[in-house]
């Protein structure tokens, strides 16, 4: 329920953006009628700058605990209002272009807003959901000489934390632009923060600027070589006039700005050539086809892979490679009997000579699921294991280990080397029990594994992996107040572990929750929303950014300030917070 509360507010703040619809064809079964009620909340949609009505503003209410849905459209004063609701805690939440949608009791577009808890028979009104102007990012796009570049792709990026590293990616909901016949771009519908504007030709044309001797000697009719050097890369450059993310220049926009004149030259970079050589296990040469080269994506606009035939004596060499980190991967063996290689490295920094790439049998994984709380069906149920971190960007493939047979064994083959994560919400289908289980444990070889990174190498195997779900869970619920009593409910309390170890991107360890009108806050609960027992630290701060919770260095800054909470098996603890 809760995630499908999340996706519905998310699609209704957000506006200008295209979606992706993925169909699922299973037969879900039948949702729980929605309960009918006698509360009632009524309010206004504004603009966020001056506090005007907006009138034909869609506007919807959420419940939480009841699953309650609602749509409806402010009038010409902006005002709106909802009949006949359950009691619940609702989430309202408003859009209309060409302002950026956003929640009521939320401090800044893109930010939590505040739950309005209400019971039978009460009317709350005086709701203001505020919406800010979008902001434009606009500006030109120049080559090496000045001169504008028609059909230039322009995106924004955000440096977001994936994994347990900070990489850029594409911000949600923002869309890419093309520069016209004079360069010109314009980004619209842009949410309030700090972005990183980056621009790549339109095409890879491999060009260089004639030198004034050489002209003279055109003109005097002698000949001149006018080959382009081959290993030249049309990249992605980055706001003023760059190829390093790190050197670039942040554009912080606010509600409504026009930040006009973001001008952005771009040049040819050289590329590096890969080359080295493939041996056996047995130490000597070989041929292995399937040689494959794949870019990253998170500093990059440009996402690909090529292949290369192996030369004599199990030589190998890449044409000019665009720079950036890449991996890469060899096959060869029989599907019986593969064998594997991979290497990372990073060609920014020019050639990489000399790689030697040792094939080595593909490792299997063998493991065992079982279930603590009760007999269940194993078949067709799958445990979650994905590829962790920056190489995740190679491999998109997230890896399920599907259950077979009644004991709960499993077999996954051919497993790359990388990191990895196993365990999250079981998979069964659209069956019901799917919401009862969570992650209590996982093991690899007796050393607990349990929501931390897997590493698997070629001489580092685990030989039996045991994955334990249970039904037993965890829940932590307080109030967070001011120092006189009164709920507070402007703020954004955080939960988070003690360890590290487990301060990564997506860690379910980490949750946020914004305080009802009654100052009530809540984590975990039944299934995979269930809190892992251990030691935790609690803190309550004034703004959030999206995905900011699971970044390390936000999180150091609250631990002096947090306060220590401790979750035992089955606990559902209290444990309220005072702001003074």
């Amino acid at each position: 329920m809760k995630a499908t509360i999340a996706a519905v507010v998310f699609f209704c703040i957000t506006s200008g953006s295209a979606f992706a619809q993925v169909r699922d064809n299973r037969t879900a079964p039948a949702p729980a009628p929605v309960p009918a009620g006698t509360a009632a909340i009524s309010g206004t949609v504004v603009a966020a700058d001056d506090n005007h009505p907006l009138a034909l503003a869609n506007v919807v209410a959420i419940g939480a605990l009841t699953g309650t849905l609602k749509l409806t459209t402010s009038d010409r004063n902006g005002q709106f209002s909802f009949t006949k609701l359950a009691a619940d805690r609702y989430i309202v939440a408003a859009s209309k272009p060409p302002y950026i949608g956003a929640v009521a009791g939320a401090r800044r577009a893109g930010r939590p807003g505040t739950p309005i808890v209400v019971a039978n028979d009460q009317k709350v009104s005086g709701v203001k959901v505020a919406l800010p102007r979008e902001a434009v990012i606009a500006g030109t796009i120049l080559d090496e000489r000045g001169k504008p570049i028609q059909n230039a792709a322009v995106l924004l990026r955000q440096w977001k934390m994936q994994g347990d590293e900070r990489v850029l990616a594409a911000p949600v909901g923002t869309t890419m632009a093309s520069t016209d016949a004079a360069g010109r771009y314009r980004l619209y519908g842009i949410p309030p923060g700090e972005y990183l504007v980056s621009a790549v030709r339109p095409v890879n044309i491999q060009v260089r600027a004639v030198t004034d001797k050489e002209v003279d000697q055109i003109l005097d009719g002698k000949p001149v070589d006018l080959s382009v050097d081959p290993t030249l890369r049309a990249v992605p450059f980055y706001y003023p006039g760059t190829a390093k993310p790190l050197e670039a220049t942040p554009v912080v926009v606010n509600p409504g700005d026009q930040r006009l004149g973001i001008d952005v030259q771009v040049d040819f970079v050289r590329a590096a050539r890969v080359e080295g050589f493939i041996v056996g296990p047995d130490g000597q040469p070989v041929s292995a086809p399937n040689l494959r080269v794949n870019m990253a994506t998170s500093g990059s606009l440009i996402f690909g892979s090529m292949t290369t035939s192996e030369m004599p004596g199990g030589r190998f060499a890449f044409p000019p490679t665009n720079p950036g980190p890449q991996v890469l991967t060899v096959t060869a063996g029989t599907p019986a009997n593969p064998l594997v290689a991979v290497a990372t490295f990073d060609t920014s920094n020019g050639d990489q000579l000399g790689i030697q790439l040792t094939l080595r049998p593909a490792p299997s994984i063998a493991g065992q699921l079982m279930f603590d709380g009760g007999a269940v069906s194993m078949a067709g149920r799958v445990v979650p294991i994905r590829i962790f971190g920056r190489t995740a960007d190679f491999d998109r493939r997230d890896i399920g280990a599907t259950i077979t047979r009644d004991t709960g064994e499993f077999r996954i083959d051919r497993v790359l080397p990388g990191r990895y994560l196993i365990g999250g919400a079981i998979i069964n289908g659209p069956a019901k029990d799917s919401a009862t289980w969570s992650l209590k444990s996982g093991m690899s070889d007796d050393i607990d594994i349990t929501d931390k990174v897997l590493e698997i190498g070629a001489d580092a195997v685990p030989k039996n992996i045991v994955v334990t779900y249970t039904s037993q869970w965890q829940q932590l619920s307080g109030k967070l107040s001011h120092a006189s009593g009164a709920p507070a409910t402007d703020e954004t309390v955080v939960f988070f572990p003690a360890d590290r170890a487990y301060w990564y991107q997506g860690s379910r360890r980490i949750a946020t929750s914004r305080p009802g009108t009654d100052g009530l806050f809540s984590f975990g609960g039944p299934g995979p929303t269930s809190l892992p027992p251990g030691e935790y630290l609690l803190a309550a701060v004034a703004d959030l950014g999206r995905d900011e919770q699971f970044d390390p260095s936000f999180l150091a800054a609250l631990v002096p300030a947090a306060a220590p909470v401790t979750i035992g098996a089955g606990e559902k603890k209290t444990q309220d917070l005072v702001i003074r």
